[in-house]
């Protein structure tokens, strides 16, 4: 044991001594590890974590009554406000993102709804049959939860230092399915073309995109929609692009679990 550190209690706490305040070394907000250091015990510790060891984080666009914009809420977040986006699990607020998508599901995702709390229940790979449907409104189950129809992206999204990407799921329910939609079809209109002139589909993870928000409205009032434009192309050759491959597959594996911890009603 150093000779700075003494054990305290029955469980092998330290102390540090007393005249030494160097031992730790205060974090940047954003930073995500230091230059050098560490290094001759690289990725020591997750020798045993698995792919669904990790939960994914979700991006969500905050909104006017989103807990996270009330300074009297204990979710409350510095900075937040309506059209802000917000990483579930970092709790890090932006106005603008780098994504790299890499795999699309739709799913039916089962709420509580707002009325009685709000909360998310479960994710349905297949819509319910027993949900009823609501003219211009989610479906309703026989116990008054409320099924929503939402379309998932998982992506890789590229650090503030364009370091490297972690990843991430943006979900569209609701007027943003429109959104997931015209994206989709950027998407596939992204083509390769061989020597002979025949063009081919580009994968999904061939180009990059710049997400920010933009305010939007109607009848029934206002709100914060994703605004999705293409970015630059992803290297073939480049670790960001064997990391959307794995990404890829470990969703089609099922081994993603996504952090809903933050999430009370549908995006």
């Amino acid at each position: 044991m150093p000779m700075d550190m003494k054990p305290v209690g029955d469980y092998g706490e330290t102390e540090m001594a007393k005249n030494d305040n160097t031992q730790l070394i205060p974090i940047e907000p954003g930073a995500v590890g230091p230059v050098g250091g560490y290094e001759s015990e690289a990725g020591a510790g997750y020798e045993e974590a698995r792919p669904e060891s990790y939960a994914i984080p979700m991006l969500r666009i905050l909104h006017k009554q989103s807990p996270q914009c009330d300074e009297t809420d204990g979710k409350y977040v510095a900075g937040a406000k309506q059209g802000s986006i917000f990483n579930t699990v970092t709790r890090e607020i932006m106005d603008e993102i780098i994504l790299i998508p890499c795999h699309y599901r739709m799913t039916y995702i089962e709420w509580v709804p707002r009325t009685s709390g709000g909360g998310f229940v479960t994710e349905h790979r297949i819509r319910p049959s027993d949900g009823v449907p609501q003219k211009n409104g989610p479906d309703l189950m026989p116990n008054g939860n409320e099924i929503q129809e939402t379309m998932n992206h998982y992506c890789l999204m590229m650090r503030a230092d364009m370091s490297g990407a972690d990843p991430v799921l943006v979900s569209f329910t609701s007027v943003q399915r429109s959104k997931s939609r015209n994206w989709m079809t950027t998407m596939r209109g992204k083509v390769g073309t061989r020597p002979s002139g025949d063009t081919y589909p580009l994968p999904m993870f061939a180009c990059s995109y710049k997400v920010t928000t933009v305010p939007e409205q109607n009848e029934k009032g206002n709100w914060a929609g994703w605004l999705i434009d293409p970015y630059q192309w992803v290297k073939e050759d480049s670790a960001l692009y064997k990391a959307a491959k794995v990404l890829k597959q470990s969703c089609e594996d099922n081994v993603v679990e996504v952090n809903r911890d933050e999430e009370t009603e549908a995006a």
